[in-house]
């Protein structure tokens, strides 16, 4: 939904790729939807966001922006 699988697929690991501690090897953007996406799956009845769409590029911002306004 975050258009994060893409990337996740291109990591040496895919999704069992670690990332290092507190997610230095990513980029404030891959950082923030990977949040995003971790807060999707978890089905939260209430998601707050800050500056969700901040350092993120324009396709994954529509994309982000399509999950956080259905």
């Amino acid at each position: 939904m975050v258009k994060i699988h893409n990337f996740i697929k291109k990591t040496p690991e895919g999704y069992n790729n670690k990332v290092g501690e507190d997610g230095m090897s990513l980029s404030i953007g891959e950082k923030q939807k990977i949040a995003l996406a971790r807060a999707v799956l978890k089905n939260s009845s209430i998601i707050l966001l800050d500056e969700v769409t901040k350092s993120i590029d324009v396709d994954s911002r529509k994309a982000i922006d399509d999950v956080i306004k259905p």
